[in-house]
């Protein structure tokens, strides 16, 4: 599943990560490093979230190296994982 589609899905998480002021091509980009963090590739971030929980997923992303990665300050980072924690069990919903 594409990971734009995804965050489509749930309008909530989408606002709460456009609220920090990020460009589609950001939250792409860091949707990729995440799953690819996880051991994903960028286009099944669905089935990796899956097999997490909440606090897994939060423990499992590096915030410095999505930092890096993505350009971003590393408090935004972490904010931005911390905005995606609470929807991890959401998208097993969408993992057909």
């Amino acid at each position: 599943m594409n990971v734009m589609t995804l965050i489509e899905q749930h309008p909530l998480l989408r606002a709460d990560l456009y609220a920090y002021g990020l460009p589609n091509s950001t939250v792409t980009d860091v949707a990729h490093a995440i799953s690819e963090q996880l051991g994903g590739a960028h286009n099944n971030l669905c089935h990796v979230l899956a097999q997490l929980s909440t606090r897994e997923f939060v423990r499992r992303v590096d915030t410095r190296q999505l930092a890096e990665g993505t350009d971003l300050h590393p408090p935004l980072a972490q904010s931005i994982v911390l905005t995606l924690a609470p929807w991890v069990g959401q998208f097993k919903v969408g993992c057909n």
